[in-house]
């Protein structure tokens, strides 16, 4: 992504991460890489791939998108 358009980006995602704060969820998940960053820089959230998510299920192993930051970015 260019940093120009870094900014316009945020707001894009602004709506995303509102709703992934209200939902509360134990895991965040998105298959774009970019969405997940902004996901991320939003909510504090970490963001993994439908597969890795199907694999940790599959494995047993436990996966949570738990917030990282005591505040939500804005």
């Amino acid at each position: 992504m260019k940093s120009e358009f870094f900014a316009e980006s945020l707001k894009v995602a602004e709506g995303a991460a509102r709703r992934v704060e209200s939902a509360e969820p134990e895991v965040v998940s998105s298959d774009c890489p970019l969405a997940g960053l902004q996901l991320k820089q939003k909510t504090g959230r970490p963001s993994y791939h439908p597969i890795r998510i199907l694999r940790a299920a599959y494995s047993g192993e436990p996966l949570r998108s738990p917030r990282t930051d005591k505040e939500r970015a804005t």
